[in-house]
């Protein structure tokens, strides 16, 4: 093996973890083969030597060779010690190459066009480099620091009894948000989105059930204490009220909150969103996963959300973002007694509530208990299950759901 893509891939055939350690992106890479196999096991969320190897067997010339495959799965002159150093030749050469055709690209026509993009080059492979990964000694010293100064890039939820339960959310996290119709996911998501918007985040809502407008005048009746009902139709506001109108216009505009009415959406669309701009922490909520289409095909439902819930952890994790994805809960729900909503019944939704760092249910029991006397601002108890939640507590939040101005406290 005199190419070091083909030493690289190899460690990674040989000691698949090292698949994690990866550091460079696909592009940088001459080799079709090893571009091709890379790909895969980004498409795969993992390195799967054995469906490389199956399909490596099917398309003949596109991936590593089955016979190249085992020969490196063997080869024991190949060691994890070296797999920094051979992520650095790699990135050298892919530096050289690229700066040798952007001056190449200026000498043959040396016009303003070239010269930028010649400078843009220069900055860029200036910037990239592969970082030695903390020894222990380090990772130890940054444990004792976190201690005394908390470094994490946590996003408020702005719900302070959730926030009490789970800290708020952190970028490369896949959050659910389940609940059966009518629970007021909708809302909860717009009020989380309005909240991270106030920090100073990047939030984007994706709506593939509701039209931008609809959502838009939701935003509205929240940020102004409106009643919704006041924005579907003309002289329904009094003049306070068209001035809180008008002023919660002005604060939409400021806040970095965008509305996206899309009839399809896939993992492939989303990070094309996330991808655009990385000067904040930027927040994804789709409503709702259902409602998704993979960016392959597939035989079953079950198989097509499997894969977009993988591919939206991946996602999370490569562009260091926060994804809240609405669920919609089965019918099996309104079957029980007790109807508060379980993990379980994410089941038909994929592979959710494997991907899923934190799962969290909504349930309004005045939804099923109509004889409760109604309250005089249309103030509901909304229950938010926290089921799961990798890095700390579970339990049941209570919030209040004021629906008329959408807004959750």
């Amino acid at each position: 093996m005199n190419n070091c893509e083909h030493v690289l891939i190899a460690s990674i055939i040989r000691f698949p973890d090292l698949y994690e350690k990866l550091e460079l992106q696909t592009h940088m890479f001459q080799m079709d083969d090893v571009r091709n196999t890379l790909e895969l096991f980004n498409e795969l969320g993992k390195a799967d030597i054995e469906e490389l190897y199956r399909r490596s067997k099917i398309e003949a010339n596109k991936y590593i060779t089955p016979q190249q495959i085992v020969e490196y799965s063997n080869d024991k002159l190949i060691f994890k010690t070296h797999f920094t150093n051979n992520q650095i030749e790699v990135l050298e050469n892919y530096k050289t190459n690229k700066l040798a055709h952007a001056t190449n690209l200026y000498s043959n026509a040396p016009n303003r066009a070239n010269k930028e993009y010649l400078e843009q080059v220069i900055q860029e492979v200036n910037s990239l480099q592969i970082q030695p990964k903390n020894t222990k000694q380090g990772v130890l010293l940054e444990i004792l620091e976190e201690l005394t100064i908390d470094k994490r890039n946590v996003v408020k939820t702005g719900l302070s009894n959730l926030d009490k339960k789970i800290d708020g959310f952190e970028p490369t996290q896949l959050n659910i948000v389940g609940a059966r119709p009518s629970m007021g996911k909708t809302a909860f998501a717009l009020a989380l989105g309005i909240n991270m918007a106030k920090q100073g985040n990047k939030v984007h809502f994706v709506s593939i059930e509701t039209s931008e407008k609809k959502v838009a005048k939701r935003v509205l009746s929240n940020l102004s204490g409106v009643p919704l009902e006041k924005f579907k139709s003309a002289n329904r506001m009094t003049t306070e009220e068209m001035d809180k109108a008008s002023d919660a216009v002005d604060v939409f505009m400021d806040l970095d909150l965008t509305t996206y009415d899309v009839d399809k959406f896939t993992p492939n669309a989303a990070r094309n969103i996330l991808s655009k701009d990385k000067s904040k922490t930027n927040v994804l909520i789709i409503d709702y996963i259902q409602l998704m289409q993979s960016d392959r095909e597939f035989n079953t439902e079950r198989e097509r959300l499997e894969d977009i819930s993988r591919q939206l952890k991946i996602l999370a994790k490569s562009t260091k973002s926060i994804i809240i994805v609405l669920a919609q809960l089965n019918r099996s729900v309104e079957q029980r007694q007790d109807k508060r909503p379980m993990m379980s019944d994410l089941k038909s939704a994929g592979g959710l509530e494997q991907d899923a760092d934190v799962v969290m249910m909504l349930y309004r029991d005045d939804y099923y208990n109509k004889e409760q006397e109604e309250s005089e601002f249309g103030k509901s108890i909304v229950e938010c299950i926290v089921a799961k939640n990798k890095d700390g507590e579970t339990g049941i939040v209570e919030t209040q759901f004021y629906k008329p101005v959408q807004r959750f406290f």
